[in-house]
């Protein structure tokens, strides 16, 4: 979606959730493909109009290019609806308009990062390779981790936007997990200017744990990428949403009017028990490893647990795609995780004990990295 297009939905939120009705057009909605059959199920299953309304709004802002006039043509054709549609479209009529007087700015604004020296380079199509492992299923006592599918799904679709190619791995056994990162690793990434890689599991301080429960150590899978000769001085990016551990956050100032995360049907003592089944001491940050052009985008702290909804996704992975599909032309990574700490420890809370969060990116990175698209 058009960051304008994505603007006006979020500046028309209140309007939006308080008039939107999605039951009468969810037909409409699969057939368009603006929802997944996932994604619908999840809408379907939020109590009440409002918070379906908002639970579609979310997942529309991280759809493609034609997903806001599908939208508007959804609304065009359901009764009652017509009319916010009217309403919308006049919006954005009115932006083309201030748009025009105004002047469009954006093509001098444009550059070539490639001949600035404190810059990545990123102009190859695709920009590099993505791989999304996604643990859902574990054994062993560690519990189902509910919503992160909504996550992968997210992460999907915006490194996709973001021109990656994307590959996207499930229920990966610890070995598993090893053999892809390693062999991720090995591949020819010549014509490429950047990877990825998202790991989506419970984890430890330092470590993460694969579909059989047992632990991997971080600084072992980023270690595979360290001596890549395809990737030497090309930027390598890891978002890591795990937990770090089993310390939860008071916080300080605590408002209200916040989603439950996945463990909110559970007791604390219960999730620590589950979720955690090892020395988290073993693991220390000095062996991250050290080598220049990486970055580890952690969703909590060392110590921490990390909070995920079931029917939104994580706290983190929520805040990190919305802030790269608003910023991501405009500002780079580093900036851009800033804003999203700043998302996660503002405007996110569990509604049981009222637990907060904050993200710890580790930035190792030696230029800036814009994601311009072309």
């Amino acid at each position: 979606m058009e960051e304008e297009h994505r603007e006006l939905l979020r500046s028309n939120r209140v309007y939006l959730t308080d008039n939107l009705d999605p039951s009468t057009f969810s037909n409409l909605l699969l057939q368009e493909k603006l929802l997944s059959d996932n994604e619908f199920e999840l809408m379907e299953a939020e109590k009440t109009t409002k918070h379906k309304a908002e639970f579609l709004l979310g997942k529309l802002t991280r759809k493609g290019p034609d997903a806001f006039g599908k939208f508007l043509d959804v609304l065009r054709k359901t009764s009652g609806q017509e009319y916010i549609a009217e309403h919308i479209a006049k919006q954005l009529e009115q932006c083309d308009a201030d748009a025009a007087q105004n002047g469009d700015s954006s093509e001098s604004e444009d550059y070539d990062a490639s001949k600035l020296t404190d810059q990545y380079q990123m102009k190859s199509n695709p920009r590099g390779r993505a791989l999304i492992i996604n643990n859902k299923h574990f054994t062993n006592g560690l519990r189902v981790r509910t919503g992160t599918n909504v996550d992968a799904d997210s992460l999907e679709g915006l490194f996709k936007w973001l021109s990656f190619k994307v590959e996207r791995l499930n229920d990966r056994k610890s070995h598993q997990m090893q053999k892809d990162l390693l062999d991720f690793a090995k591949a020819d990434h010549s014509k490429y200017d950047c990877v990825i890689v998202a790991i989506l599991s419970h984890g430890e301080n330092g470590q993460i744990y694969g579909t059989d429960a047992k632990l991997i150590n971080v600084s072992d899978l980023v270690g595979y990428f360290k001596d890549c000769e395809s990737l030497a001085g090309k930027p390598k990016l890891f978002f890591l949403q795990a937990c770090r551990g089993g310390i939860m956050d008071d916080g300080v100032n605590v408002p209200d009017g916040f989603d439950d995360p996945d463990i909110s049907s559970a007791t604390i003592d219960s999730y620590i028990a589950n979720a955690l089944c090892g020395d988290e001491t073993d693991a220390k940050l000095s062996t991250l490893p050290s080598d220049a052009d990486f970055l580890l985008s952690y969703a909590t702290t060392p110590g921490y647990v990390s909070w995920r909804n079931q029917a939104r996704g994580s706290w983190y992975i929520d805040a990190l795609t919305q802030v790269l599909y608003k910023y991501a032309d405009k500002e780079h990574l580093v900036d851009m995780l800033v804003k999203v700490n700043e998302k996660v420890a503002t405007e996110f809370q569990s509604s049981t004990g009222a637990k907060k969060q904050i993200p710890a990116p580790v930035v190792m990175l030696t230029k800036k990295l814009y994601f311009k698209r072309k």
